[in-house]
C-alpha cells in the first residue's frame, strides 16, 4: 500500500504533466494560427526560439568596478552611464542653420496616415513607453558591464507613426546624393552586396597577385555620438529644410530619457547627442550623416576592379579602407579618422583591425592618433570570415558546425515537440536552420570535396 506522500507526489505529478501538455498544445494552436496568418507573433516566436534562453544580468558594474546587486542601485548605475554617454563635454561646436519657412513640404494627409500604421502593425509591435531606454546585449563581453550593452529607444505607436512619416518624405530627397558604396540601410540593398563586391575584389586580386591592404574600422558607440547641431548642418547641406527640418529637429530638442527596469524606473536625464535607436528616422539621418564623413575623407586611393576604383565599402557604420599598399592606406585612414574627430565621431583603435591580402607575409603599420592597430589574418565582416589568402573552406565548415548547433538547441523544443504540426516545424526550419547554414553561400566556391554534409540529422 502506497503512503499519503507518495499518492500526493504521484497525484501532482500527473496534474503538472497535463498542465505542461495543455501549454504545449495551445502553443502549437497558437503557433499554427500565426503561421497560417503570417503573423508577426510568429515570427517573434521563432526568434525567441532561435537565442534560447536568455540569462538576465542581475547584478551590473558601477564605474568604479564595484558590483551592484539592488533593482534601485543598478538602474541607478544604468542612468549614471547613459546620461554621461548622451551627454558628452568634448562636442564639437557648430552654428546650427535656420530651418527657414517654405511651401515645398505639404500637410500630412489621412492616406499617409493609413498607409504607415499599416506598414507598422504588419511589422514588430510598438512599445507602450515614450523616451524609456531599453538594453540590449553585445554577444561578447561581460553582461555586467554597461558599455557591453547597445541602447534603445522605446517609442509608441503614435511616436513611430510620425517619425516613419518624417522617414518617407527625407529619404527622397538624400537618396540621390548617396554614394554607391553605402549599403546599409536601403532599400534592395543589404550585406550580401558589400560582401559579395568584397569577395570578388580579393578574388580578382588574388588571381592575379595584386596585393589589397584592407582596414576595417570600427567606430565607437556610433549611433549615440552623432551631434545634433551637426546632423541639422549635414541634413540642411543635403537639401533637408523649411518645415521637414523644423519637423525631424523637434523630435530631439529638449529630449529626454529615462530608464525602467521591470517596475523601477531612473529620474529623467538629458540627451544632447546620439539617435533614437528604434526609431523609424534614424536609419536615413545615420547614413546621411556617415556619408558625409565618407566623402569628405575620400581622395585618390582606392584599389582598382575593372573599369572601377573602389576606395572603401560601408554598410551603415561597418566601414573597410581599401588601398593597393600601406602608404595609400595610412592617408586614407587618417583622413577618415580626421574627418569623424571633426563631426564627433570616434574611431576605436582596439577594435579596428588592418589586413593584408598577399601571396607573402606582408606588414602593415596602421596607426589613429600615434596608437598602432592590430593586423590580423582574418576578419569576421559582416558576419562572414575573410582571410589574408581569401580562402572560404573554413567559412563553410564554421557555417555547417553552426547549422548542426542550432539543429541540436531546437531538438527537444520544436522536433521532439507532438503538439506542433508538421507545417509549423518546416516553418521554423525554413526561418532558422536553412538561413544560419547557407548564410553566404553565394559567396562559395564549391567542389566535391567541400559537399555540404546531411547535417540537419546530426543532434
Amino acid at each position: 500500500m502506497q503512503s499519503p506522500n507518495t499518492v500526493a507526489k504521484q497525484t501532482a505529478a500527473g496534474v503538472v504533466s497535463e498542465a505542461k501538455t495543455w501549454v504545449w498544445e495551445e502553443f502549437g494552436e497558437a503557433m499554427e494560427k500565426d503561421c497560417r496568418t503570417v503573423s508577426g507573433k510568429f515570427w517573434q516566436t521563432v526568434r525567441r526560439l532561435r537565442r534560447g534562453k536568455q540569462l538576465s544580468a542581475n547584478t551590473v558594474y558601477s564605474g568604479g568596478g564595484e558590483l551592484l546587486a539592488s533593482t534601485r542601485d543598478i538602474v541607478g548605475r544604468w542612468k549614471e552611464y547613459f546620461e554621461d554617454l548622451l551627454n558628452p563635454t568634448d562636442t564639437p561646436s557648430v552654428e546650427e542653420p535656420e530651418a527657414e519657412d517654405s511651401e515645398v513640404d505639404s500637410f500630412i494627409t489621412q492616406a499617409e496616415l493609413t498607409e504607415v500604421v499599416q506598414q507598422l502593425l504588419g511589422g514588430k509591435d510598438s512599445a507602450s513607453g515614450l523616451g524609456d531606454r531599453g538594453g540590449d546585449p553585445s554577444k561578447k563581453g561581460d553582461r555586467r558591464v554597461c558599455s557591453n550593452y547597445r541602447g534603445i529607444t522605446l517609442l509608441s505607436l503614435p511616436g513611430k507613426v510620425y517619425s516613419r512619416v518624417l522617414e518617407r518624405r527625407v529619404r527622397p530627397l538624400v537618396k540621390p546624393q548617396i554614394q554607391e558604396e553605402q549599403c546599409g540601410f536601403r532599400p534592395s540593398r543589404g550585406t550580401l552586396d558589400q560582401l559579395y563586391t568584397l569577395h570578388r575584389l580579393l578574388e580578382g586580386s588574388w588571381e592575379f597577385a595584386q596585393p589589397v591592404h584592407m582596414c576595417f574600422v570600427d567606430l565607437e558607440k556610433a549611433f549615440n555620438r552623432v551631434p545634433h547641431g551637426i546632423l541639422w548642418e549635414v541634413l540642411w547641406e543635403y537639401g533637408v529644410c523649411g518645415p521637414l527640418l523644423r519637423a525631424v529637429r523637434s523630435l530631439y530638442n529638449r529630449s529626454r530619457s529615462l530608464v525602467r527596469i521591470a517596475s523601477c524606473k531612473s529620474d529623467l536625464f538629458p540627451v544632447h547627442v546620439g539617435l533614437q535607436q528604434g526609431c523609424p528616422l534614424s536609419p536615413v539621418l545615420f547614413i546621411v550623416f556617415m556619408h558625409r564623413i565618407s566623402r569628405h575623407s575620400q581622395g585618390l586611393e582606392g584599389v582598382q576592379f575593372g573599369d572601377h576604383r573602389i576606395p572603401s565599402l560601408i554598410f551603415a557604420d561597418d566601414v573597410v579602407l581599401l588601398a593597393p599598399s600601406r602608404l595609400d592606406l595610412q592617408y586614407a585612414l587618417g583622413r577618415f579618422a580626421a574627418e569623424c574627430e571633426a563631426a564627433g565621431m570616434r574611431v576605436s583603435t582596439s577594435k579596428s583591425e588592418a589586413m593584408v591580402l598577399d601571396r607573402k607575409k606582408v606588414a602593415c603599420t596602421l596607426q589613429v592618433g600615434g596608437e598602432v592597430l592590430p593586423q590580423v589574418e582574418e576578419f569576421k565582416y559582416l558576419g562572414v570570415m575573410f582571410t589574408s589568402e581569401g580562402r572560404m573552406d573554413r567559412e563553410i565548415e564554421r557555417w555547417i558546425g553552426a547549422a548542426a548547433a542550432v539543429m541540436r538547441s531546437m531538438y527537444r523544443s520544436v522536433v521532439e515537440k507532438k503538439e506542433l504540426s508538421r507545417k509549423v516545424k518546416l516553418s521554423i526550419y525554413q526561418s532558422i536552420y536553412v538561413p544560419t547554414l547557407t548564410y553566404g553561400h553565394e559567396l562559395w566556391v564549391m567542389t566535391e570535396k567541400d559537399k555540404i554534409p546531411d547535417t540537419s540529422r546530426r543532434n
